[in-house]
């Protein structure tokens, strides 16, 4: 099962995932009179009041999105504190080939995860079955790609003997997700419900926001 995994270093490193389109900004024509344009920039700067009124408001606004994105991403994610242990070792040790998306590299965790899992002793033999069959359906692990929106492995920063591990999955893989979530259980993980922690940008905006206010 192994040389699932090596598929993508062999076959695939050259595939790109691009993501663009084409597009463009159009700029239609000056539609008013000088005297408009005129009484226009005559309108003054705003004053420093209002700038700052300006300023916290946008960073208010920052705020609320980032945080109705974390209730969101909460609400998609299935997220797990594990213990360090063998099962995602070689989910850490997935890193990015040269012109690889962060999306293939997560798909490429979603893998090393299930590969550790169906050779887990926790699993009964109906689950190393099904997780097998889940690895022989696809010929490479990049045919997973439109089915695995993400896939994070990576210590949780303020306790490092524990890996978050999350993923979002397409309805496809429900039954693969299902079993993922009783042998992470089993390997003594603990499903969050709470939505991500704050970000460090987020966490500036605020302490920026706190002390401008003062």
């Amino acid at each position: 099962m192994e040389r699932w995994l090596a598929s993508y270093n062999s076959g695939h490193r050259g595939q790109g995932h691009g993501r663009g389109g084409v597009g463009g900004s159009g700029s239609g024509g000056g539609g008013g009179s000088g005297n408009d344009r005129k009484r226009q920039r005559g309108n003054g700067e705003p004053s420093a009041a209002g700038r700052g009124d300006l300023l916290h408001a946008t960073a208010d606004l920052a705020l609320h999105t980032a945080r109705t994105q974390r209730q969101m991403m909460g609400m998609l994610q299935t997220t797990f504190p594990v213990p360090q242990q063998e099962i995602v070792k070689s989910a850490l040790a997935v890193s990015p080939v040269d012109g690889d998306d962060r999306h293939t590299e997560q798909v490429m965790r979603w893998a090393a995860l299930i590969l550790a899992l169906s050779a887990s002793s926790e699993a009964s033999d109906d689950e190393k079955r099904i997780l097998r069959a889940h690895v022989e359906l696809y010929r490479s692990p990049l045919a997973l790609a439109p089915l695995v929106q993400s896939c994070i492995c990576q210590p949780i920063h303020y306790n490092p003997s524990s890996i978050r591990v999350q993923w979002v999955v397409s309805a496809d893989l429900h039954e693969i997700s299902s079993i993922f979530h009783a042998l992470l259980v089993k390997h003594g993980g603990v499903m969050k419900f709470s939505p991500p922690p704050r970000s460090t940008p987020e966490r500036a905006v605020a302490k920026a926001l706190a002390g401008a206010r003062r």
